[in-house]
C-alpha cells in the first residue's frame, strides 16, 4: 500500500503546484494570463511543458507494454519518427503560429483559422474537430492513471476510482491554475519522468547483471526476436513516420506554441526535443523488453504463457492454410488440382440448374510437350508449364461468335487447317512446328 500512498502524495503536490504555487493575475491581461500564461514562458519551462503535454500515458506505460510484446522495434516505430518530425513541425508550423498570435493577439487556434479565412463557420468546424482529437488523448491519460493506481495498490484502489481521481486532479489544476499552472505541472512531471527513468534503467539493469549481460541473455532465449525488426515489414516500419504529423494539430500543442516569450525559445526546443524523447523512450523500451526475463513474476509468466499459446494457435492456423493450399492447387503451375476442379464444376452446375442460367467450360492444352522435355530437359519443361508464353496470346476465341463443339470428323483440307490455326469458330487450335510449343483451347456451352 506504500506505493499507492506515494502516488497519492504525488497527486497532492501536483494539485498544489498547479493551483496555488504560480498563480498570478495581471489586471486587464488576466484573460491572456489564464489561457497563455501572458506569453511569458521561459526556454526551460516552454521546452518541458511542451514536451510533457505531448507525452501521454502511452509514452510511459503503453511504450513499455508495446516493447514487451514487440521488442526494441518500439523505439524505432514511435520515438525515432517523433524525434525527427515533431521538431520539424515546431520549426515550420509552431514558429508561424507564435508570430501570428503575437502580432494579432490570437489566444486559441480557432481564432487564428477563423480570422485567416474570415468566416466564423470554419472556426466552429475546427473547434469540433480539435475537440474530437482531444478525446483519445484525455481517455488515455485517465486509463493510465487508473491502471497505475490499481497496480501499485494491489487492487485496493479500483481501476475506475483511480481513473476518476486522476481526472479530478487534472481538471483541478487546469481549471484553477490555467495555462501557467498547467505549464509548471508539466515541467514538474517531465523532470520526474526524466530522472526516475534514468534511475530505473540503472537500478533494474544492474539487478539483471548489466545492460550487456541482459541483452545477451535475451538473445540466447526463445524471445530473441524481440531484439530484431523481423515482425514488421519495411513499409509498416516507415508508415509510423506519419503519426507525429498529427501532433501539431492537437489544440493543446498549438496553444503551447503561443506561450513562448520569444521566438528564440523554439530554437532550443527544436534542439533538445529529440534528446528528451531519447531520455523518456529509451528507459521505457528497455524496461519493457527486459521484462520478458522476469519469469519469476507471476504476471509476467502468465503473459509469456499466453504468448506461447497464441503462437502455437497461429502456427496451427498457418499450417492448416498451407495444407489446404497444397490440396487445392498444383505446386508447379499454381492451377487447381483435379479434385478442386471437380468440386468447382459441381458447385457451378448446381448454380446453373438452380438459377436456370447457361454454363460455359473452356479447356486448354499444351502440344508437343514431350518433345520439349526430350530436347531441352525437364527444367525447361517445367518453365514452359509455368509460363506457356507468347503462343497462347495468339490463341483466342472471338467473344461475339457463339461457341459450338468442333466436328468429330477430322477434315484434312488446307482450308480447315488454316481456319483452325486462326482460331475461328469451334474453339481455338494452334499448331506450330518445333521447336516452338503450341497450345489448344476448346470452348463448350450449355445449353
Amino acid at each position: 500500500m506504500i506505493p499507492a500512498l506515494i502516488v497519492l502524495a504525488y497527486l497532492g503536490v501536483v494539485v498544489y503546484i498547479g493551483v496555488f504555487a504560480f498563480r498570478r493575475a495581471h489586471g486587464r491581461k488576466e484573460v491572456e494570463d489564464y489561457f497563455l500564461a501572458n506569453r511569458s514562458l521561459g526556454p526551460f519551462v516552454f521546452l518541458m511543458s511542451l514536451f510533457g503535454t505531448n507525452m501521454t500515458a502511452f509514452s510511459i506505460l503503453g511504450s513499455s507494454g508495446h516493447a514487451f510484446a514487440n521488442g526494441i522495434v518500439t523505439f524505432g516505430l514511435m520515438a525515432s519518427p517523433a524525434a525527427l518530425v515533431m521538431p520539424l513541425m515546431l520549426f515550420l508550423v509552431g514558429t508561424r503560429v507564435w508570430a501570428l498570435g503575437k502580432r494579432h493577439g490570437f489566444i486559441t487556434p480557432v481564432q487564428l483559422f477563423r480570422d485567416r479565412w474570415e468566416t466564423s463557420h470554419i472556426g466552429t468546424v475546427i473547434f469540433a474537430v480539435q475537440a474530437a482529437l482531444l478525446v483519445p488523448y484525455v481517455i488515455i491519460g485517465v486509463m493510465g492513471g487508473g491502471t497505475t493506481l490499481s497496480a501499485v495498490s494491489g487492487g485496493r484502489v479500483p481501476y475506475w476510482l483511480g481513473g476518476a481521481l486522476v481526472a479530478l486532479v487534472v481538471m483541478s489544476y487546469v481549471f484553477f491554475g490555467g495555462m501557467r499552472g498547467t505549464a509548471w505541472v508539466n515541467t514538474f512531471q517531465t523532470t520526474l519522468f526524466l530522472v526516475f527513468g534514468a534511475v530505473a534503467v540503472l537500478v533494474i539493469g544492474w539487478g539483471m547483471g548489466g545492460f550487456r549481460a541482459s541483452v545477451e541473455a535475451l538473445a540466447a532465449s526463445p524471445q530473441a526476436f524481440l531484439l530484431t525488426r523481423e515482425r514488421f515489414s519495411t513499409l509498416d516500419f516507415f508508415s509510423y513516420t506519419f503519426i507525429p504529423l498529427s501532433s501539431i494539430a492537437f489544440p493543446h500543442i498549438t496553444i503551447f506554441c503561443l506561450t513562448a516569450e520569444r521566438m528564440a525559445h523554439f530554437k532550443r526546443t527544436v534542439v533538445f526535443y529529440p534528446l528528451c524523447l531519447l531520455a523518456i523512450w529509451l528507459p521505457c523500451t528497455f524496461l519493457g523488453v527486459m521484462a520478458n526475463r522476469a519469469v519469476e513474476v507471476p504476471e509476467v509468466q502468465g503473459k509469456l504463457e499466453a504468448r506461447a499459446t497464441l503462437a502455437t494457435q497461429a502456427a496451427t492456423v498457418f499450417e492448416n492454410a498451407r495444407l489446404f493450399e497444397s490440396a487445392t492447387f498444383e505446386g508447379l503451375t499454381g492451377l487447381y488440382r483435379r479434385e478442386a476442379i471437380l468440386d468447382i464444376l459441381d458447385r457451378e452446375w448446381s448454380r446453373t440448374v438452380r438459377y436456370d442460367r447457361p454454363l460455359s467450360i473452356a479447356l486448354a492444352d499444351l502440344d508437343r510437350f514431350k518433345w520439349i522435355n526430350d530436347r531441352s530437359g525437364h527444367l525447361v519443361g517445367d518453365r514452359t508449364t509455368r509460363s506457356p508464353g507468347p503462343s497462347d496470346d495468339r490463341c483466342y476465341h472471338r467473344p461475339h461468335a457463339r461457341p459450338r463443339p468442333r466436328h468429330r470428323r477430322a477434315d484434312r483440307s488446307a482450308t480447315q487447317r488454316r481456319r483452325r490455326r486462326r482460331g475461328v469458330r469451334g474453339g481455338a487450335f494452334l499448331h506450330l512446328d518445333p521447336p516452338r510449343r503450341s497450345s489448344r483451347r476448346g470452348v463448350d456451352h450449355w445449353p
